[in-house]
């Protein structure tokens, strides 16, 4: 009989009632830890088949916790059993890495052949799976000039993701003046620009510095003040994104307007480059002239076109097309009152405004097979 090396988080009140759901000849039922860093300590540091997680609430601390053994041991399956089994609490442990859910209301029986079950088709994937780890996809959003509404669509895009149930790493590479902290209303927190500053690039350690907002989009946030900027290079951006690539489904860069040397890094690691113009002969003719350089780089064939702010002047989608001898990959109306209101509150506009025009175009998109 093969046996599985377990062991269990839950608050010691539960102790027992854990123990005796694990009374199993075929499990090697290590220990029982409490949620906290040092019961973290000890599942990072044992060697372990499965991690059994018995709680009715998981906190914000209680996730941080799991995510941070998910990330560190994608080789062992997390299975919480839990009296509440709701949509968000099914999201919650979905986000934190936690593969299988039970409830309390199954037979002891029951809940040991559903986990032994989960072990075996874990380990039925074999090594290939764990190097593979998550299938990532690298966006670039950008633009020539401020105010098409960049920033704006990299975070609805990046929050639509989450909602499709991707895990998704926002970087706001606009390091002189990044708004995506305040587009989705971000308290004072760390900073690429400080992650620079200690220059320990292990997952572990850019894990301190990634924020986890209330959509559940992970962000990595522009510097606070501009000066701080040229602390980041380009090479810190492979860094960083070598060591966290595995674990998302797409990050996504907010790029600045300038092809700076981090700018020309990200777009270099990108699959798709979201090029992001508004009806106006200016920015026709920046994007132009910004084409020419890309394709200098070898950078064009990554290039798909957004029309934003459409409706606002006379110039229409198929003289934008025209001009730019390129076609639109998908149009954004304008809707100024809802864009603004959200931009102002902080929340993104496919969650405070999800039947306006701007979010039904932008979650038609991404709920479609072609980002």
């Amino acid at each position: 009989m093969k046996h599985y090396k377990i062991i269990a988080m839950t608050a010691m009140e539960n102790e027992q009632r854990v123990q005796y759901v694990l009374n199993n000849p075929q499990f090697n039922y290590i220990a029982t830890v409490s949620p906290d860093e040092n019961g973290v300590k000890k599942i990072i540091n044992t060697a372990i088949d499965a991690l059994v997680v018995m709680t009715d609430n998981l906190t914000g601390d209680h996730c941080a916790l799991l995510e941070q053994i998910y990330m560190a041991k994608k080789n062992i399956v997390m299975i919480l059993i839990t009296n509440v089994c709701d949509l968000q609490m099914l999201t919650e442990a979905m986000d934190c890495g936690i593969g299988k859910v039970l409830t309390t209301d199954m037979d002891k029986k029951e809940i040991q052949e559903n986990i032994v079950a989960e072990i075996v088709k874990n380990q039925s994937r074999g090594s290939e799976s764990e190097e593979k780890g998550y299938d990532s996809k690298i966006l670039s959003v950008f633009g020539t000039k401020g105010g098409t509404g960049k920033t704006t669509v990299a975070v609805n895009m990046a929050v639509a993701l989450q909602k499709k149930g991707k895990k998704v790493l926002l970087i706001d590479l606009d390091l002189q003046f990044g708004d995506v902290g305040v587009f989705m209303d971000v308290p004072v927190h760390d900073t690429i620009s400080d992650l620079i500053a200690e220059n320990d690039f292990s997952l572990a350690t850019i894990k301190n510095y990634i924020y986890k907002h209330s959509s559940g989009v992970r962000l990595l946030l522009a510097p606070q003040s501009p000066e701080f900027a040229e602390l980041v290079k380009s090479s810190h951006i492979n860094e960083i994104v070598t060591a966290v690539k595995e674990f998302y489904d797409y990050i996504i860069f907010d790029l600045g307007p300038t092809l700076d040397e981090c700018a020309l890094q990200a777009l270099e690691m990108s699959d798709t480059v979201y090029f992001i113009v508004t009806p106006e002969i200016s920015t026709l003719k920046n994007t132009k002239t910004c084409m020419k350089v890309m394709t200098t780089l070898e950078l064009a064939g990554k290039v798909k076109f957004i029309l934003n702010k459409d409706g606002d002047s006379y110039v229409k989608k198929k003289d934008v097309e025209s001009t730019l001898d390129n076609e639109i990959a998908f149009v954004i109306p304008s809707e100024p009152k809802n864009t603004i209101a959200s931009i102002n509150r902080g929340v993104p506009i496919v969650i405070s405004y999800p039947k306006s025009k701007v979010s039904k175009e932008i979650v038609k998109y991404v709920n479609g097979d072609e980002i």
